[in-house]
């Protein structure tokens, strides 16, 4: 059995008077998705970029980024002792719909084992074991590239998803938008004194910069490289293409046709019930 001292990394940290501009900053400049938050060196909760970006979708404080303190968004820090099995890391991830671990050692945060750090481990260990078909999720969200900011922005608030496939016309599919996408927006117009104007109620991304969302289609922002693997390739294929490209999931083709998904959390669900692991 490998010991997670050999997969888990040292964590990136911020303290809890970071902003959420910093901490947006902090995520494009690392190319990350979580950060431990600590006081007087030692951690004191786990910000993630799927955090921050459910709080863009949502916020109606009326606030600049750079004036609300990162302390607001973060969450407690679930942990695990560095003998516990990769297998039963899957398991807690899996049950807890969480991304990571921390790995503690006498009290202390010595490391943070995360879903990308168990999928390059069956990369390198499981060549064999899986077809893409055998993990893949059959639904996904998906809405046409031409939409309006604002409609797939609100669709993603309704629903809690992190990402949506666009397609073009003929249904084919020609891009990909996750909440990361929306970072940069964030920082452009997040230094305002308010987001909030008197020609729309809410605040929140979606209303950002004087209605950006009602004048910029989907197509306008998206990531325009989608990758996909076909639904009898080795998973250890799509693992590789996750990695290489720093994305949490790629398509599936099924006689050419985009016909699902398998992300990092159908990789660690599978390990989560691998026998031996």
């Amino acid at each position: 059995m490998t010991n997670l001292d050999s997969i888990m990394q040292k964590p990136i940290t911020i303290t809890q008077n970071f902003s959420v501009q910093q901490t947006i900053l902090k995520f494009l400049e690392k190319k990350i998705s979580r950060l431990i938050v600590i006081e007087s060196k030692s951690s004191i909760g786990m910000v993630t970029a799927k955090d921050v970006g459910f709080f863009l979708l949502n916020d109606e404080s009326e606030k600049s980024l750079d004036s609300i303190p990162v302390s607001e968004l973060m969450k407690p820090i679930i942990s695990v002792d560095r003998f516990t099995s990769i297998k039963k890391c899957a398991q807690i991830m899996t049950d807890k719909g969480i991304g990571s671990l921390g790995i503690i050692s006498d009290n202390n945060l010595m490391g943070i084992v995360t879903k990308t750090d168990l999928v390059k481990y069956y990369e390198k260990n499981y060549l064999g074991h899986h077809e893409v078909g055998d993990l893949m999720t059959i639904s996904y969200v998906f809405m046409n590239s031409n939409e309006l900011l604002h409609r797939i922005i609100s669709r993603m608030a309704e629903e809690k998803i992190s990402r949506i496939f666009l397609e073009n016309k003929d249904n084919e599919l020609e891009g990909i938008l996750t909440l990361k996408n929306f970072f940069p927006l964030a920082i452009k117009y997040g230094h305002l004194n308010t987001l909030k104007y008197n020609d729309y109620p809410k605040t929140s991304l979606l209303h950002m910069g004087k209605g950006f969302g009602y004048t910029t289609m989907a197509k306008d922002i998206m990531n325009k490289n989608v990758f996909s693997v076909d639904y009898t390739d080795d998973v250890v294929m799509a693992c590789t293409k996750m990695i290489e490209n720093h994305i949490s999931g790629v398509g599936v083709k099924i006689r050419d046709k985009t016909s699902g998904i398998i992300s990092k959390t159908d990789v660690v669900n599978a390990i989560s019930r691998i026998e031996g692991f």
